[in-house]
């Protein structure tokens, strides 16, 4: 799952288009889970992309319908890895 609607990555890097309906439409209640949960072939994965980006990611991340949402994703899957924004950058080491 691409958690990070700022800069969304996983779309592109699996090959499925970077534009595709994902967890900020489920949010905003736009679309179903079974709409946007997309299945990649030949690895056994599955894929929620981030989705278009929100005016106010962390708005809409505390808009209460985080909890269900996880609820249901957890009835269909056993493993939910989520790919999220850094929480805090560290600076790069200097050698030399």
């Amino acid at each position: 799952m691409d958690g990070d609607f700022r800069r969304p990555t996983l779309a592109k890097r699996f090959g499925v288009g970077a534009l595709l309906p994902g967890l900020s439409e489920c949010l905003r209640g736009e679309r179903q889970l079974s709409e946007v949960v997309y299945k990649l072939e030949g690895s056994g994965l599955w894929l929620l992309p981030a989705g278009m980006a929100p005016e106010n990611p962390l708005e809409l991340m505390q808009s209460g319908r985080l909890p269900e949402f996880f609820d249901q994703l957890g009835t269909f899957f056993d493993w939910i890895i989520i790919d999220t924004p850094p929480c805090f950058h560290l600076p790069t080491p200097r050698f030399g």
